[in-house]
């Protein structure tokens, strides 16, 4: 099980980031109102996730001098979500059939 994905507002990030897709930007701002949480968490979250190479973090300033930071989606991002979430479907899934057993229950 992937650790940096697994905290629950990283899952929330980066399965917003996968739903926006491999490359496309959102805004800083605009993650905090999707996920209502605070500037500072987010920023910590944001870069554990950037330290692990599955986002890239872009500052920039408007031209009017206006400070702007957006987040997009690498492509190990994607993977290692994609990752994440078959690891989480072995884990949910038996690994027998219970057809028989329930067949055997209903029959007593």
């Amino acid at each position: 099980m992937n650790e940096i994905i697994h905290s629950t507002t990283r899952l929330r990030i980066m399965a917003t980031m996968v739903e926006l897709g491999v490359g496309r930007r959102i805004s800083f701002k605009r993650l905090i109102r999707l996920l209502d949480v605070t500037k500072g968490n987010l920023s910590v979250q944001l870069k554990k996730l950037d330290e692990a190479g599955y986002i890239t973090i872009i500052k920039s300033f408007s031209s009017t001098g206006v400070p702007s930071t957006e987040v997009k989606l690498t492509k190990e991002g994607k993977a290692a979500f994609d990752r994440y979430l078959a690891d989480l479907r072995r884990i949910l899934k038996p690994d027998f059939d219970l057809s028989e057993e329930m067949t055997s229950a209903q029959q007593q």
